[in-house]
């Protein structure tokens, strides 16, 4: 029934980067129409840096992974800093790096 769901549920965000996840791995045509037509950084980053669900922002992970592989363009666009210092936040589950020095080794920590 329509407008008996949030437009942006969980359940949507999934089914979409699901699709585009599957759309994209190993299919550089698709990779690249995406790239060029669609801000993706911008809009992966916001779904990595949303604090509603995991689940999104795993997912959002593994589409980066599949709009990446092979396609160095892709690559470039995701290599920054910003993105880099985001998926380590991710993973770092137990709050080493994030309560530590960031420049530190990670053999110190």
């Amino acid at each position: 029934m329509l407008n008996s769901a949030p437009l942006f549920s969980e359940e949507r965000i999934m089914s979409c980067l699901n699709i585009l996840s599957q759309t994209t791995d190993g299919e550089k045509p698709s990779q690249d129409w995406i790239l060029k037509n669609v801000k993706i950084d911008q809009i992966c980053m916001k779904l990595l840096v949303q604090k509603q669900s995991l689940t999104i922002a795993g997912q959002t992970c593994l589409f980066i992974s599949q709009l990446t592989n092979g396609n160095p363009v892709a690559q470039v666009t995701f290599q920054t800093d910003t993105f880099a210092q985001t998926l380590v936040y991710l993973l770092d589950f137990n709050e080493l790096v994030n309560e530590s020095d960031p420049d530190m080794e990670v053999e110190t920590l």
